[in-house]
């Protein structure tokens, strides 16, 4: 599967805070950018109530009700950028891309808690910092190894994870 996660957490887990990202690393988001640019998105709908359009990406928007609108009411063809609303993760493997692009996994908490098991690899970005919030990144370091240090300062660390094979 060309599925992966990429995330930003602070020490303690937190990845949200009231629907938002609770810290703005403009570090960070260029490097979200440049990774996910021409791939596939997939997030709740209220991940992507709080980031909107991104433009270059196709969006997946995962959403239990309300299928028909999303973002203040709007139907979702007049939003720009989602490619389809799907209300359940078994729904995703219809659509996989034919084209080599990556499924990037990219929240909320309960979008990850359901398809960790699904992706290879985890692009993870660590604040360096312990956040109040009420979102959490789900414990994954038993089924995935550290492979490469993509960066790492005073204020975070990115980081590539990728699935132990098992013997």
């Amino acid at each position: 599967m060309n599925y992966k996660a990429i995330v930003a957490m602070s020490y303690n887990r937190v990845i949200g805070k009231d629907n938002a990202i609770p810290w703005r690393i403009s570090e960070d988001l260029k490097f979200f950018k440049k990774l996910t640019m021409g791939h596939v998105l997939v997030m709740g709908r209220k991940t992507y109530d709080s980031v909107g359009y991104l433009p270059g990406r196709s969006l997946i928007v995962v959403s239990r009700n309300n299928l028909d609108k999303i973002k203040g009411g709007k139907t979702k063809s007049e939003i720009l950028g989602v490619t389809e609303v799907i209300d359940n993760l078994d729904k995703l493997l219809a659509l996989i891309p034919k084209d080599g692009r990556n499924i990037f996994i990219c929240g909320g908490g309960e979008i990850y808690n359901q398809t960790l098991d699904m992706c290879s690899d985890i692009y993870l970005t660590t604040v360096k910092q312990i956040v109040y919030g009420d979102t959490f990144f789900p414990v994954f370091s038993g089924s995935f190894k550290m492979i490469e240090e993509i960066e790492n300062n005073e204020k975070f660390m990115i980081q590539r994870f990728q699935r132990e094979v098992s013997k």
